[in-house]
């Protein structure tokens, strides 16, 4: 479980940290989202959301931390929703 390997790996502290960065990651996921309504990158913003739902859900029952496919295809999602304001011309 990739929940199991973090608590064992980063202790208390280092999973209470990870929740917090995922919970900042999630809440920048639902700006982008709110954000491109009626908006022509509206469905990729839902789409990466539903992507990092099932990768944490995935996360329960298979190692994807050491899955080189699930992280690769998560990072670039994350960062074109992170320039998306760029993108948009909304900085």
């Amino acid at each position: 479980s990739l929940y199991f390997w973090i608590l064992l790996r980063l202790g208390l502290i280092g999973f209470m940290a990870c929740c917090v960065l995922l919970l900042a990651v999630w809440s920048q996921v639902r700006d982008a989202i709110r954000s491109q309504i009626d908006r022509p990158y509206f469905a990729l913003c839902a789409v990466v959301a539903l992507a990092l739902v099932m990768q944490l859900f995935s996360g329960i029952f298979n190692p994807v931390y050491a899955e080189v496919r699930y992280m690769v295809l998560t990072g670039l999602a994350l960062a074109f929703v992170s320039r998306l304001p760029l993108l948009t011309n909304d900085a």
